[in-house]
């Protein structure tokens, strides 16, 4: 029987979309996770159903109860879940000069990267875990998205990085609470599938900022995802996949 696999945010072509795509070729079933884009995921499964088993789910993740009704619902078709991947995530600039003149706007743009990037993935962990502890013993995993910045913070995404931060410590919290049954580990990735409306200048900027002097690829997200899920003596750590980027020393 194939091992079932819930990934957040994998409707649209991003990270979490290659990393389904990538598993489902490994044999793995895919419960695809959306907010809005219904049309994306719908396509998305009628691709992955030509190899494994595969569904759509929509569910705000920033909602308990549309969380614990995401959940009952993968459950409901695949019988169980295996494998999280929390790839849901906001992303946006946030200029310094116009946060500090505009408080309220500046708490807003706050909590919303919280909720969705932090919170979010808290809430999906906790049920999934709980649905996972109660399947009884099992190769179970975890792998929260975090983001390389969150060790040298960029300008522009002040609002951004305390969320992608926060799920850097809730990876290691989770480990420590739900061991020995479940193993909770985080990737942070680099500029790999940079925004298809970033500046050609800001892009060559983040390109050149890495050891290697190129653009990763999501295919190397989802080649860590899957070490991740296999090895499994493996928890509580962060996996850098930004060539470099992390240690390079600009001297």
């Amino acid at each position: 029987m194939n091992k079932v696999v819930l990934i957040t945010g994998s409707g649209k072509e991003r990270v979490g979309n290659y990393v389904a795509h990538y598993l489902a070729e490994r044999g793995y079933d895919i419960a695809i996770h959306y907010n809005s884009s219904r049309q994306d995921a719908e396509a998305t499964v009628k691709q992955l159903s030509k190899k494994v088993r595969a569904a759509a789910f929509q569910a705000d993740i920033t909602q308990p109860k549309e969380v614990r009704t995401l959940v009952d619902k993968v459950v409901k078709e695949f019988g169980r879940i295996d494998v999280l991947v929390n790839a849901a995530a906001a992303f946006k600039a946030t200029k310094l000069e116009d946060l500090s003149s505009d408080l309220a706007m500046a708490k807003q743009y706050l909590d919303f990267f919280n909720n969705v990037n932090l919170a979010g993935t808290y809430l999906v962990s906790l049920a999934v875990g709980d649905q996972m502890l109660k399947q009884g013993k099992g190769n179970y995993s975890i792998i929260n998205i975090a983001d390389w910045a969150v060790s040298r913070p960029y300008r522009n995404y002040l609002a951004y990085h305390p969320s992608k931060g926060g799920v850097l410590i809730l990876t290691r919290a989770l480990a420590n609470e739900l061991a020995p049954g479940i193993r909770i580990n985080s990737i942070s990735p680099g500029p790999v599938m940079l925004p298809k409306d970033m500046p050609g200048k800001e892009k060559k900027k983040a390109i050149k900022a890495t050891l290697l002097k190129r653009e990763g690829n999501p295919k190397n997200i989802a080649q860590t995802v899957l070490f991740l899920i296999e090895n499994d003596y493996v928890t509580g750590v962060n996996i850098p996949v930004d060539g470099g980027k992390t240690v390079k020393n600009d001297e």
